[in-house]
């Protein structure tokens, strides 16, 4: 949830130059001083911040647990089928990827 609060305060920009016929702020930063200047921290930058959350924080909670039972699912069936318990191409003890700690068939023996 810390990436809505730094979000929100250039979401919040960008509405103000959206609802607006003139152009509003001369750039990111001109638009942040002058929002912090006219409502401050609450009411001006973090503004719409708990509408922010109340879309994040379902739509995270779904995803976090989708995922993990998806990778439940997927050793399941990895664990099952013959198929899946080697590599298909075994990698060499002198490759880069051995190296970098990652599977290699000498290091089940």
């Amino acid at each position: 949830m810390l990436s809505s609060l730094l979000w929100t305060p250039m979401d919040v920009i960008k509405q103000n130059q959206q609802a607006s016929v003139v152009r509003v702020y001369s750039g990111v930063f001109d638009g942040l001083r002058k929002v912090h200047l006219q409502g401050g921290m609450q009411r001006g930058l973090l503004k719409g911040y708990c509408s922010m959350l109340s879309l994040e924080c379902p739509f995270a909670a779904i995803q976090f647990g989708v995922y993990e039972w998806w990778k439940v699912e997927c050793r399941r069936y990895m664990a099952s089928n013959r198929q899946f318990a080697a590599p298909h191409f075994p990698l060499s003890p002198t490759s880069p990827a051995s190296s970098l700690g990652e599977y290699s068939p000498r290091s089940l023996q």
